[in-house]
């Protein structure tokens, strides 16, 4: 499993430069993004895992059709449990084993067209059963 923690605040930077500021003329829009995006050589494999980092920075993951309470309870039988913050220790691997946490992974379903019914169920930030 690659965490590359350089490519992930890379794309939090991106994925939320409009976030609170959507009418803001100063915006960064889905082009300016998308062009961020392929000048960072930032490639986009599909979803393929649920994730979460634990205390010690160590990364948890189940493949799909796995959801993050199944990890959250792994993680607790081996006597580990997640960070703290949850839209950034819980998240996703792609299928090149790149850690991307919940509002970053929403770029990669939404470009794979895994999302189901096209769109994330609320709260800006991607689940499980957002994907599957």
């Amino acid at each position: 499993m690659k965490y590359d923690p350089v490519y992930v605040a890379a794309m939090t930077v991106v994925d939320n430069a409009c976030d609170g500021h959507a009418d803001d003329k100063t915006c960064v829009d889905s082009k300016h993004i998308e062009a961020l995006r392929v000048a960072l050589g930032a490639e986009r494999p599909p979803i393929t895992h649920v994730a979460c980092i634990d205390t010690e920075g160590r990364v948890w993951s189940l493949p799909r059709p796995f959801r993050h309470d199944a990890i959250l309870r792994l993680m607790y039988e081996h006597g580990t449990r997640c960070a703290e913050d949850n839209h950034y220790s819980q998240g996703f691997l792609d299928a090149s084993g790149r850690y991307l946490h919940r509002k970053a992974a929403i770029a990669s379903a939404e470009l794979n067209n895994q999302l189901k019914d096209g769109k994330i169920r609320g709260g800006g930030i991607l689940t499980s059963e957002d994907v599957w």
